[in-house]
């Protein structure tokens, strides 16, 4: 039984709760179950793939997205513009392949990085399809991997883009943030996550989201009393 590669969904889930965490992506003791709303982001996250590489319409149901969406189409006739783009690192700091689990350290894809010609400046775009719930911190990741991949960009900027309201949320400045930061709490997250490994025991929790938790054999949960 080993750890899975470092991803901020990962983190963010060992965060909330490092008992749930291993359940889901150590033990794998949960089933994967595509939900409906998980089916709908993906929908979401193809479709302006297509719009914004191929120029392919939105159907209607994702409208509010197209201001944004054919910005990004017009800006890849003249700039570089990248869709779902595979980014991976080692824990030394160096790129490497998306798909090798023996180097990557940290991996992640990033929704939609616009880029000048000569690749100093970034822009980087989340789209959520979910309530609106800033967290910087999945940014700085994505601007981590971003810088690593792309050591040239001096200035990186980035921003979620809110399906339900048809709205962009705060603008970072990701340039600001100490990569080394970012970096620094990924490898502490990934030492602690080692140590409940080696010891054979990932602690229980309790926080507000053991209500919507899939290990309904822990005493916290309480996804019962939602029924």
């Amino acid at each position: 039984m080993k750890l899975p590669v470092g991803t901020h969904t990962f983190y963010n889930n060992f965060e909330n709760c490092p008992h749930k965490a291993y359940h889901i992506y150590i033990a794998r003791t949960i089933p994967f179950e595509m939900t409906p709303e998980m089916k709908w982001g993906n929908e979401v996250h193809k479709a302006l793939e297509q719009r914004i590489t191929m120029g392919t319409a939105l159907p209607d149901t994702m409208k509010a997205a197209e201001p944004i969406a054919g910005t990004f189409h017009s800006f890849s006739k003249v700039i570089p513009v990248i869709c779902e783009y595979q980014l991976a690192m080692t824990q030394a700091g160096d790129p490497c392949d998306y798909g090798d689990y023996d180097k990557c350290f940290f991996r992640g894809k990033l929704d939609c990085v616009v880029m000048s010609t000569n690749r100093t400046d970034g822009w980087l775009v989340d789209w959520k399809t979910g309530n609106v719930r800033e967290d910087p911190f999945e940014l700085e990741c994505q601007a981590l991997l971003l810088k690593v991949n792309q050591p040239t960009l001096t200035s990186i900027a980035g921003e979620y883009f809110w399906l339900k309201t048809g709205t962009k949320g705060l603008r970072y400045d990701l340039t600001r943030t100490n990569h080394g930061n970012t970096y620094a709490r990924l490898v502490k997250l990934r030492s602690e996550a080692e140590g409940y490994l080696q010891a054979g025991d990932f602690p229980k929790r309790k926080n507000p989201l053991c209500g919507w938790c899939p290990v309904t054999s822990c005493e916290h949960n309480t996804s019962h009393k939602r029924k």
